[in-house]
């Protein structure tokens, strides 16, 4: 199987968040605000709630040392939304979001200057932006669950800082990446779908009909009907 072929249930699930954030930045326009400081907007909210919350539960960590198949699997996304790469994405997105702001060509589209430095950026944050959110949202699941079954709380902070500055992170970044025409396509999961129903109807072994020749020296002549 190809690499196109293992990355495309990621691409249809990136594709399927882009529609939503496409949505709610249309949402946001109607509530009279602007596109193009959407992203730096998120930005503000997520990075002071990501400092409360720093401030609040400070000392709190979480225990990833328990590694199993889980932690294998997204191994990749947990380091991407470690606090070590997400510092560098999060300055980066900062400034990145200040850029669109002020180089976004009109608030009715979707468009932004195309400049080498928004051409770089929009590349690094569609490559990122997926792990980073599954890192985050494994991060807060792993901070969280002791608290919920009762064994300890002391992940709860680190939890919480994790899930809110990822989600946030990440939909500043899919926010500079929206396409109105997105929503016009066929659902990425109905893609797959159909894509997954192709590739298991080629394994499946189909006879094929081998054609019988004629054998004529079996069939009535014109001759032989009349006499």
């Amino acid at each position: 199987m190809s690499l196109e072929a293992l990355l495309k249930p990621f691409k249809a699930v990136d594709e399927a968040l882009l529609k939503q954030c496409t949505r709610f930045s249309m949402w946001m326009e109607e509530k009279y605000v602007p596109k193009k400081i959407q992203p730096l907007l998120v930005s503000i909210s997520y990075s002071a709630l990501s400092m409360v919350l720093a401030h609040s539960f400070s000392g709190s960590r979480i225990d990833i040392n328990d590694a199993g198949p889980l932690e294998t699997i997204i191994g990749i996304p947990v380091i991407i939304s470690s606090n070590m790469l997400r510092l560098p994405l999060g300055i980066h997105d900062w400034i990145y979001s200040y850029h669109y702001a002020l180089y976004s060509k009109d608030v009715t589209t979707s468009a932004i200057t195309e400049d080498r430095f928004s051409y770089i950026s929009k590349k690094i944050q569609r490559l990122v932006r997926l792990p980073l959110l599954i890192g985050a949202a494994y991060l807060g699941y792993k901070g969280i669950k002791p608290a919920l079954v009762g064994d300890s709380t002391e992940g709860v902070g680190i939890g919480l800082y994790s899930l809110v500055s990822g989600i946030g992170l990440a939909t500043s970044m899919y926010l500079k990446d929206t396409d109105p025409k997105l929503l016009d396509k066929e659902p990425a999961w109905k893609r797959v779908s159909n894509w997954l129903t192709e590739k298991a109807q080629s394994l499946v072994h189909r006879p094929v009909p081998v054609p019988v020749p004629t054998r004529y020296d079996v069939l009535p002549t014109a001759v032989d009907h009349y006499e």
